[in-house]
């Protein structure tokens, strides 16, 4: 990881990393955060990916936070399946300040052309 460019993507796994360090390495004892993210998979299905009673467009995404100090030899670490944390995102904010979307692109494709057709006609 380049100090200055704290994020990273692993091309073995298909995650993204970011890595925020107190400092350089090799400056003071090294202490930080590293978040991870997994997107997961395509399925095929067209469910929102925010609602774990459907199903997914995605599937077996997750984030991980983990926190460490290696002056200690401390770490400590959460793994959260990435859509059902999400979904509890969602249902902890308010209702006008969260907004849903989920759409096949085609779909809004053959709505846009129709649109276009009847105002030219």
């Amino acid at each position: 990881m380049s100090f200055n460019q704290p994020f990273n993507y692993d091309p073995q796994t298909g995650r993204w990393n970011l890595e925020l360090h107190k400092a350089p390495k090799d400056v003071f004892a090294q202490c930080g955060i590293k978040i991870s993210v997994d997107p997961g998979i395509p399925t095929g299905e067209k469910g929102a990916y925010y609602q774990s009673k459907e199903p997914q467009g995605m599937t077996g995404g997750s984030i991980e936070i983990r926190c460490f100090d290696n002056l200690a030899g401390w770490t400590s670490a959460v793994i959260f399946d990435f859509n059902t944390f999400v979904e509890k995102m969602i249902e902890m904010m308010p209702k006008d300040k969260v907004k849903c979307e989920t759409f096949l692109l085609a779909d809004r494709d053959l709505e846009y052309i129709k649109k276009n057709k009847k105002d030219t006609e």
